[in-house]
């Protein structure tokens, strides 16, 4: 009978015969790698969330940017309103904003961002690209590695 290299599991021959004793082994093996695994994975992929929401003001540039407060730095955060998305990435300079007419037509545009600590500060100059229409309801996702 011959073993596979990593787990010592049996693999047999043609001559070979099957005996109980080595298929039990070898299911325990198996179970015990497989129950190893299963913990570390479950330490693995994990990303925590916050979720904020605010109404938009009216007021935009850089003389009125937006702040938002995390409860620590994302990994990457997403700004939503009815006609525009925002994402972009902890800690960066710029951030990109996705925007939608009434047309079917899309454009984007990047918008200055800056980071204190866990305090976003940005502006664009028009209260759409900033994500600031008066009025307007806009959710945040802020999405962080947990396993870190």
């Amino acid at each position: 009978m011959d073993y596979t290299q990593n787990y010592q599991l049996p693999q047999w021959v043609e001559t070979d015969r099957i005996m109980m004793d080595d298929f039990n082994d070898m299911t325990q093996k198996l179970d015990a790698a497989l129950h190893s695994l299963a913990g570390q994975l479950s330490q693995r992929g994990n990303c925590g969330m916050e979720i904020l929401t605010y109404t938009g003001t009216g007021v935009f540039g850089p003389d009125h940017p937006s702040t938002l407060t995390f409860s620590a730095v994302p990994a990457a955060f997403f700004i939503v309103g009815p006609t525009s998305v925002t994402f972009g990435l902890g800690g960066a300079a710029t951030a990109l904003t996705y925007l939608s007419g009434a047309t079917t037509s899309i454009s984007y545009t990047t918008m200055d961002t800056l980071w204190s600590g866990t305090q976003l500060t940005y502006f664009d100059y028009n209260e759409k690209q900033q994500q600031n229409v008066a009025g307007q309801s806009y959710w945040v996702l802020a999405l962080s590695f947990t396993d870190q």
